[in-house]
This record gives structure tokens, sequence and C-alpha cells, in this order.
């Protein structure tokens, strides 16, 4: 085990071991001491007297403790610091300070930052994931020692800031690593005038709680480069970074992978964040109190979701890490991002932060991206944005709400710069996306990530024709020839849109343009213009289809015109699983005090909906695959007796052999899905309800083997 600075790392191996050896199922031998032990080391006897000015010592420096002389370090500080010599684990750098004409006078060490540190921690301002990040950026003072017979006014400030000005090197040629800042603790007995005149901060007290002798101690603390501050308080660990569990592993749950590798600075934040995504899968779309029925259980999922620490990023981030292996094996990945309203309005009077979503109504407009596959495979939720508004209306903030269209094309260039160059992320938007504040972010990550938006007619944009004039868009593409007709199934829908199901015939048209920005500007930026406009209007009375669109990729040919379209058609997904996301899992119907303690809620929502969502598109893309691959034995195991039981002629099918077509299918059975020529796939929400009923039988059952109450050798030959 080996620091940045290619050295052994003892004290890191020895913690790591026992977690290595227990996930691999091996058993350590006895832990021994890692050092001998030693006795009292001897008196130091260098100590002078000295009583005169600064200036009578001649040079002042400061030379690290070389290996030979650490004893002799180490028995000047057990001989004179009250504290004796530090017994701090990890890195550390030790210093002389020595007198051109008198030797040695005293010496400083640093070490390793400890985790919790009130003072210091308000001081720099920084969350607990920067923390986390930079947390090895941050040294301690451990010892600072002028011996007891040496009086000079002005030493101990002078050595502080020579120690100071050569840490920074000294660190790195030792660990590879930078330091930016420092942090120290002076006893009440002294005043700390020395680092005052070092130029070092007051920045607040300890409790004394943590310390052995219960004292209060004062917190000094130095920033070593500009802009240390700012720093620190970034949080390097990107949204979307390299998994650490994968689906293929034997023995991994679906809920293990997509909970279980959250990087939050607080252990135990991580373990619950896993158990209550076991919690949800369990008993998809019920309330919380149904889903904990132990009151250990309820009070610790309560705790966590009005925990001001953890955000709805942590709760997202081992979802954000499979899904950037799943899109990975991808070459072009579609970004979808649509706005909806959640509507709370029943809780409107007892949820604080709520705002209008319409007419009276009371609730949370969210923004969300997911990823999907060109073929329509649903393959992850990337964002989920519900301050949006929040922080558009903050005083000074000179933000529109159109912001989150932006941020969304951010969204894409890093699910990009995660997947490598094997992938091509597409940042998809309908009309309320087409801004020009999107292209013009386009233009700064073209390399990274596309843009197809849906134009919006209100915005009239124009082109710039060959002669030099300015055109409008609709009417530059439409006065070219068709090159491609492409027929579209369009599904049933209910609601205030209600249509029936129909066919569409698109007649497509093509052509490269240069889009001008609004007003009188000159500026432009090159595009590629596709019009899918149906001719015939539908005998439902309804307005044929008429699609705009603007797409940053490709050539302004008939098959790239044909693939756009398809892209687009993609983007029907995202309600879909919003219609999901509402109906199944019942988000609108959560009651909380906080709007923050909703959205968290909604974060394990989206990925339950995300996981019922992508069987259902599995089915229809890659139906062969086997079901094992993302369901858990045991479930396929008890539906099929389940079926069995309900209907004798039915076949049991062994695990290995079930493909997720079959599994689908014959999970909405459960809900009386009956499969047809014209309907051979069910819908999200039948798979809802048998979700909910298969999952109380494999609770029983697998409590029932715990239990040792199942024959095991006859249930697996009932299977076979």
């Amino acid at each position: 085990w080996y620091n940045n600075a290619g050295r052994p790392s003892i004290t890191q191996a020895y913690q790591a071991l026992p977690r290595l050896a227990e996930a691999l199922s091996l058993e350590l031998p006895a832990a021994c001491s890692r050092r001998p032990v030693k006795g009292k080391p001897e008196a130091y006897r260098d100590a002078v007297e000295l009583d005169m000015a600064l200036s009578g010592l001649g040079g002042i420096r400061v030379e690290p403790v070389g290996s030979c002389d650490l004893g002799l370090w180490i028995s000047m500080m057990e001989t004179f610091h009250p504290r004796g010599s530090p017994e701090l684990p990890g890195r550390c750098v030790k210093y002389w300070i020595v007198s051109e004409r008198h030797g040695r006078l005293g010496g400083l060490s640093f070490h390793a930052a400890g985790w919790h540190e009130q003072a210091r921690d308000e001081y720099i301002g920084w969350s607990g994931r920067a923390r986390l990040g930079h947390l090895h950026e941050v040294l301690n003072n451990s010892r600072f020692l002028v011996l007891p017979g040496v009086r000079v006014h002005g030493l101990a400030s002078l050595a502080l800031r020579e120690a100071c000005g050569r840490l920074c090197e000294d660190w790195s040629q030792a660990y590879a690593e930078v330091p930016r800042l420092v942090y120290t603790h002076v006893d009440p007995v002294h005043s700390g005038y020395s680092y005052h005149c070092a130029g070092w901060e007051h920045v607040g007290r300890t409790s004394g709680r943590r310390n052995a002798d219960g004292c209060i101690r004062h917190v000094y603390a130095l920033g070593l480069s500009e802009g240390w501050r700012e720093h620190l308080r970034g949080e390097p660990l990107p949204r979307f970074h390299a998994v650490t569990q994968r689906y293929h592993e034997e023995d991994v749950h679906w809920t293990d992978v997509e909970y279980g590798s959250s990087m939050h600075p607080d252990r135990r934040v991580s373990e619950r964040i896993l158990c209550m995504g076991k919690a949800w899968e369990r008993k998809p779309g019920q309330p919380t109190p149904v889903r904990f029925p132990d009151e250990a259980g309820r009070k610790g999922a309560y705790r966590l979701l009005s925990n001001d620490r953890v955000s709805m990023d942590d709760i997202l981030e081992s979802h954000r890490q499979s899904t950037v292996e799943r899109c990975a094996v991808h070459r072009v990945v579609l970004s979808i991002q649509d706005t909806t309203g959640l509507n709370y309005d029943a809780q409107k009077h007892s949820t604080r932060g709520l705002t209008t979503i319409g007419g009276t109504a009371r609730g949370i407009y969210t923004h969300l991206n997911i990823a999907v596959s060109p073929a329509g495979q649903v393959l992850g939720v990337l964002d989920i944005d519900g301050d949006f508004r929040s922080r558009c209306a903050g005083e000074g903030s000179g933000l529109k709400e159109s912001i989150r269209w932006v941020e969304g094309i951010d969204t894409a260039a890093e699910l990009s710069a995660a997947c490598g160059d094997g992938t091509r992320v597409i940042s998809v938007a309908d009309r309320e996306g087409d801004i020009w504040e999107c292209h013009e972010r386009l233009q700064d990550q073209r390399d990274r990530v596309g843009l197809l938006v849906r134009v919006n007619n209100s915005r009239q944009r124009r082109v710039l024709a060959e002669d030099g004039s300015r055109v409008p868009l609709r009417e530059h593409v439409e006065s070219r020839p068709v090159l491609a007709t492409r027929v579209i199934e369009i599904e049933a829908q209910g609601g205030k849109r209600a249509r029936s199901r129909r066919t569409a015939t698109l007649h497509i048209r093509c052509a490269r343009v240069e889009v001008m920005a609004p007003g009188h500007g000159q500026k432009t930026i090159p595009m590629i213009a596709v019009s899918a406009k149906e001719k015939i209007r539908p005998k439902s009375g309804k307005d044929p289809l008429n699609w705009l669109l603007l797409c940053s990729e490709g050539e302004a040919d008939a098959r790239h015109a044909v693939q756009v379209c398809r892209w687009y058609e993609a983007r029907w997904s995202v309600e879909e699983y919003i219609r999901t996301l509402k109906t199944g899992c019942q988000s609108q119907k959560r009651q909380f005090d906080d709007r923050q303690d909703l959205l968290k809620c909604l974060a394990f929502d989206a990925i339950t909906a995300w996981r019922v969502f992508s069987l259902q598109r599995l089915a229809k893309c890659q139906p062969h695959r086997l079901a094992t691959e993302f369901i858990d034995p045991d479930q396929i195991r008890v539906l099929g007796v389940l079926l069995h039981s309900l209907n004798r002629k039915f076949t049991i099918r062994p695990p290995p052999e079930m493909n997720i077509l079959q599994y689908v299918v014959d999970l909405a059975r459960l809900a009386g899905f009956s499969p047809t020529k014209r309907q051979p796939i069910p819908g999200t929400r039948k798979l809802w309800q048998a979700e909910t009923q298969l999952m109380i039988s494999v609770q029983a059952y697998q409590a029932m083997r715990e239990m040792n109450l199942i024959n095991q050798d006859a249930w697996l030959s009932m299977s076979k």
C-alpha cells in the first residue's frame, strides 16, 4: 500500500487489511504491535541558557530532523514540552530551530490534520464532501517548543515564519501533496502572541470534550497559499465517476449497486442510505411508516431525510456511478431533460418551502435529466433539480429559471467526460429548452457534448441566407425538398391531452444552417435543421405533427435526418418516466415538514421508478437477455410458485432459463395482465401493482428460509 510519493504507507495498510480480509472471507492472524515498545528516552542534555536580543543569535534557520537525530528530538520534547512527544499516527514533518552561534534552541512538528475540528471547519467553511477530498491538504502544528532557558524576544514568531515558509516544499517532497492550511491548538496558559505576530489568525476554541484533560484550547490557523479557502471549499469528487460494484458480480443485489457506493464522509449515513434503498425496493409506492414498521428504522429514516448534512446528490451518487457504467457501452447516449410540477397542495399548510406550480396549487417544480439509449432503454437518472426556482429567486442572484436547461448541457458534458471518448452524449430538450444561452453554452463544450432541441415558434429563429440576408428558419427549411419519410406509432394518452393510438407518416427535410443570435446581433452558430411534418390531418381532429429540430451533430443528408427524428422520439421516455414516478411511487402523497425532506425522498422514489420503468423497456429493447442479470433469483422462484398456485397449467421456469421478457410478462400476470398481439408487453402501472404483490411473498419466503422453516431441497426440485 503506497502513498502518492510512491512510499509504503503502513498506517493506511494497517487500517485497510481487516476490511480486505473480511471481503475475501479470510481470517487474519492475531495483530502484533507495529513498533517495538521502547523505554523512556533519556533526558535532553544539550539545553542552553540565553537572555539576549534577537540580533545576538546570528542567523536563525529551521532544519528538518534527520533520522539519526529523531531520538534526540523526541528526548527534547519529552523533557521540556508539557505534553511530551506527539504520538499521532500518519504523516509528519519535524524541524529543529537552529542558531548559527548557539546551536539548537527548540523544535516544531507538523502532522496530518484530525478529522473533526469545529473551529477550523467553520473557519474554512467547507462541506463534508469537500473535507473528504481536501483534508490531506490541511496540517496540524502538533508541537512548538523554544527551550525554557532561551529568553529572546521575537524568536518564536520568527521560527514560525521560517517553518511555514518551507513547509509546503518539504511536505510536497515527502508526500507529493501540497498543503493549503495549517492550524494549531494553544493552551489557555499561553497568550498565543507569537502565533499572532507570525500572521496566524485566532479562529475559535475547542469544546474540551475530546481532550483527555478536558482543557479548552485556543485554535489558530494560517493559509499557506493564495485562494486557499476557495480551493478547500471545492468539492473535488465529480458527480459521475468510476463504479465500485457491478451487476455481474455474484451475490450482488441491484440495491447494493444503486445505493451501496455513496462517498458520504459519515459511513453511518452511507449505510442508512443503503438500508432505505432496500426498504423502497421491498415496498414500492408505500408510505414511510409502512416501509419501516419498527420504531428504530422509522426514526433512522426520518433523521436522514431531515439531516442538513445529507443532500439529494448523496442519495443519487451510487446510482450515477452505475449509470456511467451502463452508458459507457453505448456509442451514443441521449441526455433527455424535462420539467414537471409535483403537487403537494394537500400539505401546503404543513410543509415549508413550497411554491406555486399553477393556479393556486402549491408544490415543487422539478427539473429531471435521464440517460436513454437511442433504442429507448432508460440507463439511469442523471440529475434531479428541485431548487432552481429558489436559486433564481434569491436576492441578487441575477439568474433566470431557464438556467436549468443550460445546466442540463453541463450535466451531459460531465457524463461524457466520465464515459470516455467512446461515448457521445447528446442533450435533448423540448421547445422550452430552445433558448440562445443553450446554443452559446454548447459552443464552449461542443467537443464533449451535442445538442438536439425542438424549435419554439415564439423564438422566431432566423438564419443567414446565402446572399447574407436574415430569413426565418422554418421557411428556409421547408423550402427544401423532401429527403425521406418515416412512419411512427403514437401511443394513446389520457388526461387533459387525451389522444387515441394512431400511426403518423412524417415527411422529412434537412438543411445545414447558420442560426443567428436574437435581436440585431451578427453572431451565428452552425447547426443541422430537420423538419418532420405530417401532411394529412388525423381523423381525431388533432393538429398534425410538425417538428422543427436543431441538432449540432452529423451532416445534412437523409440518413442523418431520420436518425435525428429517432433521437427526438426517444424524448417521450422522460414523459413516461415522470408518469411512472407520480403514479407508481405515489411521490406526490409524501408528507414532510420541509421541502428538502421531500426532495430527498424523491431521490429514492426516482431510483425505484427507474428500476420498474427500465425493466419494461428492457423487455422491449433486449428481450432475450437473462432475467438473472437484473432480478434476484428468489424473486423468479417465488413468482413461478405464485403463478403455478393460481394456474396449475403454468410451468415453473428455473431462474437460469428465464429471459427478461418472460419475467416481465409473468410478473404482470399477477396483476391480471394477459399478453395479446396488440399489447405483448405490460405497462408500468401493471408492473407496479404486480411488483408490490410479489415483494410481500418474497419477504415471507426469505424470512422462513432464515428460520429454517423451508425444505430447501424440495423447493429447488420444484423449481427444476
